[in-house]
């Protein structure tokens, strides 16, 4: 579903526009509901990730530079959330990644502050920041080699916000109506309608209850076709 299509059924339920189309209330605007539509989108895909977290999962790889313990998130090509895996090669001849596992500093230098404890075999990273602020991991053992992409990421990524009118959402259809149930629960409290406010935020929070409770995403992300006393998902048969 695009921006506008999702503006228009808003729009439309709201009565913020007229029989042409456009947006003509002056104290909910077509801006005011695309800012409601991208606080909606990012909280209903946070919470799908974090059930299906493969479905916003990506993954690249930078270099290793010898010695440099540090890594910075601002080396990648994008804004990312959190790893999910992270691998490195040690030596340029290496066929695989080894995979670095989550410790915190806690618990790496719990018995020794000494680094030497852990070999390239069991490496570990831990979260912190450089003198300059940027955020990234600390790898340990340091690499001893530059390897050309010697590290390897997978991880999530926050939605992008939504701002031409062709751009379209990247959660599934029938999440993408409950987004709209909240918009739509969203405007009316705008406009202290609370009666309207409160019957649309009810009906968006069945609207999501019945989607995670319906949505199965084996082999395809669309989701189940759910309706009023009946339950189908034609993965499960």
């Amino acid at each position: 579903m695009t921006l506008s299509s999702a503006n228009l059924k808003v729009g439309r339920k709201c009565q913020l526009v007229n029989s042409s189309d456009t947006f003509v209330d002056g104290n909910v605007t077509e801006d005011d509901v695309t800012s409601f539509q991208n606080d909606r989108h990012r909280q209903l895909y946070l919470k799908l990730i974090d059930k299906y977290p493969w479905l916003g999962q990506h993954y690249e790889s930078i270099n290793t530079v010898e010695d440099q313990e540090f890594y910075s998130f601002e080396d990648f090509t994008s804004d990312l959330l959190v790893p999910n895996y992270v691998g490195i090669k040690y030596n340029s001849t290496d066929d695989d990644y080894t995979r670095v596992l989550r410790r915190e500093k806690n618990l790496l230098f719990k018995d020794s502050t000494t680094k030497d404890n852990f070999d390239s075999s069991h490496p570990f990273y831990n979260f912190g920041r450089d003198t300059d602020g940027d955020v990234g991991i600390y790898i340990h053992p340091t690499p001893d080699a530059s390897v050309t992409d010697g590290l390897y990421v997978e991880y999530v990524l926050l939605p992008a916000d939504l701002s031409s009118s062709a751009e379209t959402f990247s959660t599934p259809e029938l999440l993408q109506d409950v987004q709209i149930a909240y918009v739509i629960a969203d405007v009316w409290e705008a406009k202290r309608d609370w009666s309207n406010s409160n019957q649309a935020l009810n009906r968006a929070m069945l609207l999501e209850k019945e989607f995670f409770e319906n949505f199965n995403p084996k082999t395809s992300d669309a989701p189940a076709r759910f309706g009023i006393d009946k339950i189908y998902n034609p993965f499960n048969r």
